[in-house]
């Protein structure tokens, strides 16, 4: 189209020879203009029918797919026992990680490393020594009142003897 303007502004009106050649030019340069726009336009149209299955195809999918994962959801409900199985479990698994990554931690300062068994056997061993500082920050589970000293006691055998793990205390 800049093409078709320069050649008409290129006409001198004295010349009807020129200017006839310049009409059949221009008329020849839109008409090219016109079927190549005809020819964009019929692309464009298969590539937007192109377009269309492809979304038409990823909804069925999509569709195939929340299918699935309303199929994958209907998992059979966990009892509370179950999850209370899974907690406990998980709870054990923490406890044994605490120790573990305290005897790391010795190791990595160039300390020998004492093992889970050791180290819980020396926690214990502290918390004894030390009943004054640590009685008023344990409380009995079941009721909340601070434990009794013979409570206590037992409370530091279950650290020494099993993996339990009473909290910030250790």
């Amino acid at each position: 189209s800049a093409k078709i303007q320069a050649l008409k502004k290129t006409i001198n009106k004295a010349d009807k020879k020129r200017k006839k050649e310049i009409a059949e030019e221009v008329t020849k340069l839109e008409s090219e203009l016109e079927s190549r726009q005809n020819a964009e336009l019929l692309q464009l149209k298969e590539s937007n029918s192109q377009v269309d299955n492809t979304a038409v195809e990823l909804d069925k999918l999509s569709t195939n797919e929340n299918s699935v994962e309303k199929e994958e959801k209907t998992f059979p409900k966990v009892s509370k026992a179950q999850k209370r199985r899974e907690k406990k479990s998980t709870k054990e698994k923490e406890r044994e990680d605490l120790y573990s990554a305290v005897d790391h931690q010795r190791k990595m300062v160039g300390e020998v490393g004492l093992g889970l068994s050791r180290l819980r056997l020396l926690t214990a061993d502290y918390l004894r020594q030390n009943r004054d500082e640590f009685l008023p920050f344990i409380s009995h589970p079941e009721t909340g009142n601070m434990l009794t000293e013979e409570q206590y006691y037992e409370y530091c055998d279950q650290v020494a003897g099993t993996p339990a793990w009473g909290g910030e205390v250790e």
